[in-house]
């Protein structure tokens, strides 16, 4: 009866859609902003357990851990310090690190040098771009 129950599963995990090793992403300015998107629909992203983004702008290399939910959700926003970035998204999951992607966006440098001039009074990395509207509106009246 044991065995049964064993190669059972044992045949499940077989039978399973393996689970690839690169993450494609997508990277667009938004508003002074890196949005970094990628397919949220396969089972490995929803059942990721976070995620970590290496992060290259200016020569400084910095990581920072991604909740599940944002994993899930399927985007992030970094704010660029320059206009070089390369961003590495790792998935997290039960066996360890999964699925990476890596994305290079480079912009013009007048638009990098507004942005990382207004960039100390704000958060690095936001992982919730509803949660940047709602402080950009609430900071949009202190600015005029």
């Amino acid at each position: 009866g044991s065995c049964a129950i064993v190669a059972g599963a044992a045949g499940y995990d077989l039978w399973r859609a393996p689970v690839p090793s690169v993450l494609p992403l997508q990277a667009r300015d938004v508003e002074g902003r890196l949005r970094v998107q990628w397919d949220s629909s396969p089972e490995y992203v929803r059942k990721a357990n976070g995620a970590t983004l290496e992060v290259l702008d200016g020569g400084r290399v910095q990581r920072y851990p991604v909740d599940p939910r944002v994993v899930q959700r399927g985007t992030l926003d970094y704010i660029r310090q320059t206009d070089d970035v390369v961003l590495t998204l790792t998935l997290h999951g039960e066996r360890g690190s999964g699925p990476q992607g890596v994305i290079r966006t480079v912009s013009s440098p007048l638009t990098a040098a507004v942005q990382s001039s207004d960039a100390g009074e704000r958060k690095r990395i936001v992982t919730d771009p509803r949660a940047r509207q709602t402080r950009s509106r609430r900071s949009s009246g202190r600015r005029r």
